[in-house]
């Protein structure tokens, strides 16, 4: 068997965990979609007034509702149904633009997704950047503690190897790496186009909404409300406690503006969502169209009818999150991250390939003018 078609098999697994990855994805971009429709309407109902225990409470009991996390086939039932509803929404939105393709449909949609969610993203931490000290009591619950909460270093960490193995952990699954998004899109730039150029505009834009964006926003508006200790339990109850948890309290705190600020949170959580969820179908559908000969329309029904049945899945067993958290393959028995090893694995194989089955040079050298030229 030749190199090229032993690795024709092994790329078969960058197509294989976006697909797997955008079945439980899918559902938490429900939650955004459905907690921004919830801020337009009224709010989930945390009471300001109520003590700050009883706000959270009531937080965590609206987002497990919304979750199902009480029990499987929960959200078949009841009021909760809605979540079934916005599901359904958000899976339509996301077949339409991979019909429509990747100029027609992907790209048109991000090319507006991007500066909506970019002034969301202004608004909201204008807001918070404004919120000062909201509580004279507490003068420490202020935003310039806030801010120094997140950007203050704690350099004894760099020793420590979890938070080298949570940082590479984020930065692949943040930037696609190691499981065909990257490589899929890349197939279609243009061979003049200046990759360096466009990985680093890439990378930049990426950490700017997450971290300097997303970052200040969550991490200030909780310190300034919820103090030291709170917010540094929200942070180790992880990003959905954190975000779906614990801002909500804070945007019950804003008073009538608060449902505004917490409508444009959420829906700029919703844009970014969506537009990861759009490249996750992507490389399985153009893994279908040119290993099978298949019409994109054809093609494109195939990926949807497996993201139905994975979604299925998703929505019923969701106690405990016990299905999204399988397939995310978090914590389990043996205390690893079999995702991240999954990911290395296949980032692994993909340069060992092109760098030296295949060689870099052999690669550019009929395109690179100065490589010709040698």
């Amino acid at each position: 068997m030749s190199s090229q078609s032993l690795a024709r098999y092994f790329g078969v697994i960058g197509v294989l965990i976006p697909l797997g990855v955008s079945t439980y994805y899918m559902f938490i971009e429900t939650w955004t979609l459905g907690y921004f429709l919830k801020y337009v309407t009224g709010g989930i109902g945390v009471d300001p007034a109520a003590p700050i225990a009883a706000q959270t409470a009531a937080a965590q009991a609206f987002y497990n509702a919304f979750t199902g996390t009480g029990s499987d086939g929960s959200l078949f039932t009841g009021d909760t149904l809605f979540t079934v509803f916005t599901w359904a929404a958000v899976f339509a939105i996301n077949i339409f633009f991979i019909f429509r393709g990747l100029s027609k449909g992907i790209e048109k949609f991000v090319s507006f997704a991007m500066p909506v969610m970019a002034v969301c993203a202004l608004i909201v931490l204008i807001r918070v950047l404004t919120l000062g000290t909201p509580d004279p009591a507490q003068p420490d619950q202020s935003v310039t503690n806030g801010l120094g909460y997140m950007w203050n270093p704690n350099y004894s960490k760099l020793l420590d190897f979890k938070t080298w193995l949570a940082a590479a952990g984020q930065i692949f699954f943040s930037l696609s790496v190691g499981f065909g998004v990257i490589i899929n899109y890349a197939s279609y730039m243009k061979r003049k186009d200046d990759i360096a150029l466009s990985g680093l505009t890439a990378s930049a834009t990426n950490e700017l909404f997450e971290v300097g964006f997303g970052g200040m926003i969550t991490l200030t508006a909780a310190f300034v409300f919820l103090g030291l200790s709170g917010t540094t339990a929200a942070v180790a109850g992880g990003s959905f406690s954190l975000g779906f948890a614990t801002l909500p309290v804070v945007f019950a705190h804003m008073g009538a503006f608060g449902n505004f600020v917490g409508a444009l949170w959420f829906l700029m959580l919703f844009l970014a969502a969506i537009t990861s969820s759009l490249s996750m179908y992507q490389p399985a559908v153009a893994h279908i169209k040119e290993s099978l000969n298949f019409s994109h329309v054809k093609s494109t029904t195939i990926i949807a009818t497996i993201g139905t049945a994975g979604a299925f899945l998703t929505l019923w067993f969701t106690a405990g999150g016990s299905f999204w958290n399988t397939v995310d393959f978090k914590k389990n028995t043996t205390g690893s991250d079999l995702d991240l090893i999954a990911l290395w694995i296949s980032l692994s194989l993909s340069h060992f390939y092109f760098s030296w089955l295949l060689g870099v040079w052999h690669v550019r050298k009929d395109t690179d003018p100065y490589l010709t030229s040698l």
